[in-house]
């Protein structure tokens, strides 16, 4: 995760961008912004999401919700994703295919939410306005989660490199434990968390 700040919004009703392949979803989910007062607009085409975030003649969007595959296998949405973060856009990734490999890349890409198919409009939507209203939410977030959760010291320890993607072996090499010693933290953390993977555990926190 990147814990970039973003400039917030005075009111919680921006234009959001929306990129999705899939003509039902990208209706739903324009009509479902909309109804919470959003100005949503979308498109299944990365070159005319890609156009329309750059656009300095057009009005501004302030955030994107994009799918993670476009075209086929291609990852436009992670394409998208890094384009967005170098204008200070906030962007949302919606997938079907959210499994770990994903969830990490979407995330340590500095992604701000990350949700699987299927979800309810009310989720997205409190997952822009926090990162609308409060910028240093991203920051806090994992560390918030850790401490509601009363994960111990090395608990905290070993879940911030689950996070970022390490294998127990290589999180044991970092602690300078056994993976046996890594793994029962694991179970633990997973216990609290009230999740059975690590898939489970990134969106817990980054989906809230």
């Amino acid at each position: 995760m990147t814990g970039k700040i973003f400039s917030p919004l005075k009111k919680p009703d921006g234009r959001v961008l929306i990129l999705e392949d899939d003509a039902v979803m990208g209706e739903w989910l324009g009509s479902g912004l909309s109804r919470q007062g959003m100005d949503a607009e979308w498109t299944n085409n990365y070159d005319s999401a890609k156009s329309r975030v750059g656009s300095t003649t057009l009005p501004p969007v302030h955030a994107v919700v994009t799918d993670v595959y476009i075209q086929k296998d291609e990852k436009e949405g992670l394409q998208l994703l890094d384009e967005c973060l170098k204008i200070d856009i906030p962007v949302f990734i919606i997938t079907s295919r959210a499994d770990l490999e994903i969830a990490k890349e979407a995330i340590n890409r500095g992604a701000c939410g990350l949700l699987e198919k299927p979800f309810e409009i009310v989720a997205l939507v409190n997952q822009i306005q926090a990162v609308w209203q409060e910028p240093k939410f991203l920051v806090s977030m994992l560390e918030r989660w850790m401490e509601l959760n009363r994960l111990t010291s090395k608990e905290q320890e070993v879940c911030r490199l689950v996070v970022k993607g390490l294998s127990n072996k290589e999180i044991g090499s970092a602690l300078e434990v056994t993976e046996k010693t890594v793994k029962f933290h694991i179970t633990s953390i997973f216990d609290k968390f009230g999740v059975k993977s690590r898939s489970e555990l990134v969106s817990c926190i980054y989906s809230t």
